[in-house]
């Protein structure tokens, strides 16, 4: 099967001043893809390879210990998708947007939209058929749509009389 690839950039890196740290665990808890560990007492961490950047713990530390930097641009998620000629758009669901009340994963047909009321909601890309039944429910626009590049035709082959 032909892929195409969508990729995602972060904003913001993000990562945690250990010496404002009082092991909470607030941070790991709003995370939506579990990348903060910690034990009691001893300071939470962020894995910066799992880390989507979605700002949750940011905004959620009662001590400021979690700390942003801007970035340029940086790859965090390149999604393998199945090459559809009618597929225009990929969908993705923007984390720090979703309050998670589930009116995108009622009204997909494909049923490829999951989360609960606690964490932001997920697309399957795989099984996402780009109708864009989501991004049209979605009352907060937490629903992003990107633009697929089509491949263009190779140019050698139109010139061959076959």
């Amino acid at each position: 099967m032909s892929k195409v690839k969508l990729t995602l950039k972060k904003k913001y890196t993000y990562h945690i001043k250990v010496k404002k740290c009082i092991s909470c665990g607030r941070c790991a808890k709003k995370c939506p893809v579990e990348c903060i560990s910690g034990e009691h007492k001893k300071p939470y961490i962020i894995d910066p390879a799992k880390c989507i950047a979605c700002g949750a713990c940011y905004k959620i530390c009662p001590e400021g210990a979690v700390k942003r930097k801007k970035v340029k641009s940086q790859i965090i998620e390149e999604l393998a998708i199945p090459k559809n000629a009618e597929k225009r758009y990929i969908y993705h669901v923007i984390s720090e947007k979703c309050v998670s009340c589930g009116h995108c994963a009622k009204k997909c047909p494909q049923k490829c939209i999951d989360g609960n009321h606690k964490k932001p909601y997920l697309i399957d890309a795989t099984r996402c058929i780009a109708c864009g039944a989501c991004y049209k429910k979605c009352p907060k626009n937490a629903i992003a749509r990107e633009k697929v590049e089509q491949p263009k035709p190779c140019e050698s082959a139109e010139n061959l009389n076959v």
